[in-house]
């Protein structure tokens, strides 16, 4: 803050602050009284920062690893629920002409080991009418300081019988 007669500013005590608000024709802000310059001088640690980044990063790094982890876990989940409804689409369309194998439905599911896969006839197994597959698997998730837990996936397809 430059003074009225244009020359730099200059340390002053507290009481050359006080003779200089008293005077009604300079400006005088209350808040040079109490710059952080001036509590610097009485309490040197305060200007210091060393360190500080690190606290930071160390309060921060435990979300970003959880944030990761759960991306590539989430990931992983997608692709296997993809998995089990190709699985399920082409045990529908195995089923659907007569040459339905739950083997072959475990191995088009590659990545995954399906536990359950079941077929339905909601309407009958006569030409025309739907069957339904159902293909089902329980996926363990496990994000570091979040915990392991059971995702259930599940897939369903169905097609019309042609024979």
């Amino acid at each position: 803050m430059w003074i009225l007669d244009g020359s730099p500013p200059q340390r002053r005590s507290l009481n050359c602050h006080l003779e200089l608000a008293s005077r009604p024709e300079t400006k005088f802000k209350r808040s040079d009284m109490f710059s952080k310059r001036r509590f610097t001088k009485v309490i040197p640690k305060l200007a210091q920062t060393n360190g500080a980044s690190s606290v930071e990063f160390a309060l921060i790094a435990p979300l970003l690893i959880m944030l990761i982890f759960a991306i590539f876990e989430f990931a992983i989940v997608y692709g296997d629920y993809l998995a089990i409804t190709h699985a399920a689409r082409e045990g529908a369309r195995l089923a659907a002409v007569g040459r339905f194998s739950e083997e072959v439905v475990r191995d088009r599911a590659y990545p995954v080991s399906p536990s359950a896969i079941s077929v339905t006839y909601p309407s009958g197994n006569s030409h025309g009418e739907p069957v339904q597959v159902r293909v089902e698997y329980i996926f363990q998730l496990n994000i570091p300081f979040f915990g392991e837990r059971t995702v259930p996936l599940a897939s369903q397809a169905s097609m019309r019988l042609e024979v």
